[in-house]
């Protein structure tokens, strides 16, 4: 794995070409953060403020950050040729494992908005049921946990008892769970006002 790929990448996959941009270099195995932008939107006009802000500073010097613009939104794109067939939402959430591949990142958290959070999704569904992928994991969970170990810990699992509490003002003097939290939300999201008080 390079120590650095800081920059620009521009990574070959089945459906064409797709812009990247690197920021940082990969911090052991720590996952990278890809990033997948809105519709009218790259992922400058997205993403930069999020990432610029001091806060954020903190936490990404402890990762690599893989921007995908979709293809042609990145700044000074060409326009497509006449005829052009613009990817799925399914083809460019499949245009994905090229990029995580052409990196070599075992790990990924992805962060999208709008349309971006719809690729990522269905990114993160494909690898769901890519049933090389779950054949991989039943064959560790077999091979490498003690099977009669495992047992005893599912069927003491099985028999849990309820936690026995509920959400905050659905019972009148319900039990509930109390813990810190932290909600993050844009200026003009929805839900704002139900976030911030």
């Amino acid at each position: 794995m390079p120590e650095c790929w800081d920059g620009e990448h521009d990574i070959e996959t089945p459906y064409g070409l797709l812009h990247v941009v690197i920021r940082g270099s990969p911090k052991g195995n720590r996952p990278a953060i890809l990033t997948y932008h809105d519709v009218g939107l790259n992922h400058k006009l997205c993403f930069n403020t999020f990432f610029n802000f001091e806060d954020m500073q903190e936490i990404t010097k402890h990762f690599v950050v893989c921007h995908v613009d979709a293809p042609g939104q990145q700044v000074g794109a060409s326009q497509f040729p006449q005829g052009y067939q613009f990817p799925s939402m399914e083809q460019l959430a499949a245009m994905l494992p090229s990029v995580v591949q052409h990196f070599g990142f075992k790990y990924v958290i992805g962060i999208g908005v709008g349309a971006g959070a719809y690729v990522l999704a269905k990114f993160a569904e494909e690898l769901v049921n890519n049933t090389e992928l779950v054949q991989s994991y039943r064959q560790q969970i077999s091979n490498v946990v003690n099977q009669a170990n495992l047992q005893l810990f599912w069927n003491m699992y099985n028999s849990r008892r309820d936690l026995d509490i509920n959400r905050p003002g659905t019972v009148p003097n319900a039990k509930t769970l109390r813990c810190p939290v932290m909600l993050v939300v844009g200026d003009n999201a929805p839900a704002e006002d139900g976030v911030v008080s």
